[in-house]
């Protein structure tokens, strides 16, 4: 079922505690449906998309369809761009070191 992102919020529009799964936002996070009936999953994107995603975790999320689409594993991934802050020297020698160590 397909919903317009606004009414997820409004408590008439989940009258059920089925997990709800969104995409778009580049951050993976779990928030509450307000009623505190269900809940929403940003996926997020699979990989850090700019700076702005700097040391953020990405993940796969493995859904069990017999189980009503419950969320069965997180699934770590590390693929793609890496995107890293570096504020002064100490930081690009610790940067270096795990360029050196991947």
């Amino acid at each position: 079922k397909t919903l317009p992102l606004r009414l997820l919020f409004q408590e008439e529009a989940t009258s059920t505690a089925a997990p709800i799964y969104a995409g778009h936002f580049h951050k993976p996070q779990d928030l509450q449906v307000r009623g505190g009936r269900g809940s929403l999953t940003y996926l997020g994107s699979p990989y850090q998309i700019s700076l702005a995603e700097a040391g953020q975790a990405k993940r796969l999320i493995v859904l069990d369809r017999e189980q009503g689409y419950a969320r069965f594993e997180d699934v770590p991934l590390d693929v793609g761009p890496r995107f890293h802050r570096a504020f002064g020297a100490a930081d690009l020698d610790e940067l270096r070191a795990r360029v050196r160590a991947a």
